[in-house]
C-alpha cells in the first residue's frame, strides 16, 4: 500500500459518480487518495468522465507545485500517469494489482455487493454506495468477505460522515443523553431521476425491482434512517417490525419530466423496536419514508436526559447536536478534524481512506450495512406476512426461500421479488 495515500479504482461512472465522487476526488480537502483507474459498461461515458478528471488532476497539480507542496505533487502525478479507462471491471482488478489498494463502487443497487465482494477477493478493500444491497441476505455477503479476506468495507453512506451527525454518535456514547428511548425518522422527497442505466425490462435501475430490491425504502430510508440510527452506536439492530403503510401512490412515476411504470413502493410507514446493546436496553423507531414529497421535521432521538436533534448554536451559529431537556437545551461542539467541512461524500472517502492508512476499519462497515438494511427489509417483510415479525422469523423465511435455489444470487432475486410483491396500491384512507 502507498505510504502517503490511498490509490482508487472507481467502477460506475454515471449520476452518483459525476455528481458526489468525483467532485470528493477533486476536492481540496482529499490529499490522502488519488483515482488510477475508473471502469464503466458505456465507453462513452466512462471516457469523458476520465477526460474531466484529468483536466481537474491536472489544475490541482499545477496549484501543488505553485506552492510547492512535494507529497501532493507525488500524488497528483502518481495518479496521472496511471489513470486509465475500462469497460470490463475484471480487467480492471487484473490491470491495477500492485498499484490499487481500494475500489469504489458506484454502480446500481444489483451490483453493490457482487461486485464488492469480488474487489475484497482480488485483495482490494471496498466501498459502495447506498442501499446496501438488494435486501440483508444479499448484504450478508459482505460481512462474510470482511472476515475471509480480511479487507475492509465500507458502506458509503454520506450521512454517516456529516460533522453534526458524527457527533451526535460522540455525544450519545459519552452519556450525555442517557438511554436511548425512541426515535423518530420522517425523510423524502419527490422521486428519484433518470439515471443512466436501465434494466434489461427497459426501467430505470431505481424501480425495477431485481436492480434495486425496492423503492423509496431502498432509496431514501438508508438516509433517513442513518441520520438517527447509525449515531446510537455500533451494534445496534432491529429486533420486531409493524409495516402500517407500504403504498404505491404514484404510476405511472414521472422521473425527470418522463412516465414510467411503477410497481414498487412510493409511501411507507414502519414502527421498529430496536435493542441498543450499549445501554442492554431496547427502543422504538418510527420511520416515514416518501417519494411523494419531503418533511419539515427529519428526526428526533428521546433519550432519558432529554431530546436530540440538530439545531443551530444561538452562540456560535453552527449547527450541532442540541439536546432539548427542561432545565434547558445544551448545545455540543463539532469534532475537529482535517477534511472538508461541509461536503458529507468527500468527507466519508476522506476519513475511510484515513482509517485505512492506520490500519483502522471503515465507521460504516459490513457489519452496519447489514444492519442498516436490516431496518429495511423487515419493513417489507412485515407487510407480506401483514402483521408485527421478528427479525429471527424473517431469517428463518429466507433460509428456506434460499435453499430450494442453486445459487446465493438466485435466492436474493427471489427474496427480492417476495419482499417487494408486499406493496400495495394506495389506500382509501391515506393522505
Amino acid at each position: 500500500m502507498t505510504k502517503d495515500w490511498i490509490n482508487v479504482a472507481a467502477v460506475g461512472a454515471g449520476r452518483i459518480f459525476q455528481d458526489a465522487h468525483r467532485k470528493a476526488y477533486t476536492n481540496a480537502a482529499s490529499t490522502n487518495y488519488v483515482v488510477i483507474a475508473l471502469c464503466d459498461i458505456r465507453k462513452d461515458l466512462v471516457e469523458d468522465q476520465l477526460k474531466a478528471l484529468k483536466k481537474e488532476y491536472d489544475r490541482l497539480l499545477g496549484k501543488a507545485k505553485k506552492k510547492e507542496k512535494g507529497a501532493q505533487v507525488e500524488r497528483l502525478k502518481f495518479g496521472l500517469d496511471h489513470l486509465k479507462a475500462f469497460t470490463d471491471f475484471g480487467k480492471m482488478l487484473d490491470a491495477v494489482e500492485g498499484n490499487c489498494d481500494l475500489v469504489d463502487n458506484c454502480t446500481p443497487g444489483r451490483t453493490h455487493v457482487p461486485l464488492s465482494v469480488q474487489a475484497m477477493e482480488h485483495g482490494y478493500h471496498a466501498m459502495a454506495e447506498k442501499p446496501p444491497g438488494m435486501n440483508w441476505w444479499d448484504v450478508k455477503r459482505l460481512v462474510d468477505a470482511e472476515r475471509r479476506t480480511g479487507k475492509c468495507f465500507q458502506l458509503n453512506e454520506n450521512v454517516c460522515y456529516e460533522r453534526p451527525v458524527q457527533a451526535m454518535r460522540r455525544v450519545i456514547a459519552e452519556g450525555h443523553l442517557g438511554a436511548v428511548v425512541e426515535i423518530d425518522v420522517h425523510f423524502g422527497h419527490g422521486g428519484p431521476y433518470v439515471p443512466y442505466h436501465f434494466s434489461e425490462a427497459g426501467l430505470p435501475h431505481f424501480i425495477d425491482p431485481l436492480w434495486s430490491g425496492g423503492g423509496c425504502l431502498q432509496d431514501l430510508a438508508p438516509h433517513g434512517i442513518s441520520r438517527a440510527f447509525w449515531p446510537v452506536g455500533p451494534g445496534a439492530r432491529v429486533v420486531s417490525c409493524t409495516t402500517k403503510l407500504l403504498e404505491r401512490r404514484q404510476s405511472p412515476r414521472v422521473m425527470s419530466g418522463k412516465p414510467f411504470d411503477n410497481k414498487l413502493d412510493d409511501y411507507a410507514e414502519a414502527d421498529l423496536e430496536m435493542w441498543d446493546p450499549r445501554t442492554k436496553r431496547p427502543f422504538s423507531m418510527k420511520v416515514t419514508t416518501s417519494w411523494c414529497g419531503g418533511f419539515a421535521f427529519p428526526f428526533s432521538i428521546e433519550g432519558e436526559r432529554g431530546t436530540m436533534s440538530i439545531g443551530q448554536d444561538p452562540v456560535k451559529k453552527a449547527y450541532t447536536p442540541v439536546i432539548f431537556a427542561d432545565e434547558g437545551d445544551e448545545y455540543f461542539p463539532l469534532d475537529e478534524d482535517d477534511w472538508d467541512l461541509l461536503d458529507s461524500h468527500a468527507r466519508e472517502v476522506q476519513v475511510y481512506c484515513d482509517n485505512l492508512l492506520h490500519g483502522r476499519p471503515s465507521n460504516t462497515p459490513a457489519e452496519y450495512a447489514l444492519r442498516l438494511q436490516e431496518c429495511i427489509s423487515i419493513q417489507y417483510y412485515s407487510k407480506l406476512a401483514k402483521r408485527k415479525v421478528a427479525a429471527e422469523e424473517m431469517e428463518k423465511w429466507a433460509e428456506g426461500i434460499a435453499a430450494g435455489h442453486p445459487s446465493y444470487q438466485d435466492g436474493v432475486d427471489e427474496i427480492a421479488r417476495a419482499l417487494t410483491g408486499a406493496v400495495d396500491q394506495k389506500s382509501p384512507d391515506s393522505g
